[in-house]
């Protein structure tokens, strides 16, 4: 379960930084740490929606108001 999360935080931060990357070299606001944050972020709450709806609820409707 640990591990899971892990690889997913990693995912998070490799595709946060590539689209923060792609700005920064195009000169645009919010660059590589803006994205990883976010992405970082949006991966923390999905995976905490997701954990606390397992048994009732939906786990949808956290991920929906990111």
């Amino acid at each position: 379960m640990r591990l899971e999360l892990l690889l997913q935080l990693v995912l998070a931060v490799i595709l946060g930084g590539a689209i923060g990357l792609e700005r920064e070299l195009k000169g645009k606001p919010a660059g590589l740490r803006t994205n990883i944050l976010i992405s970082i972020g949006a991966t923390l709450f999905t995976v905490l929606s997701m954990r606390m709806a397992a048994e009732r609820g939906d786990p949808g409707r956290v991920a929906a108001q990111i």
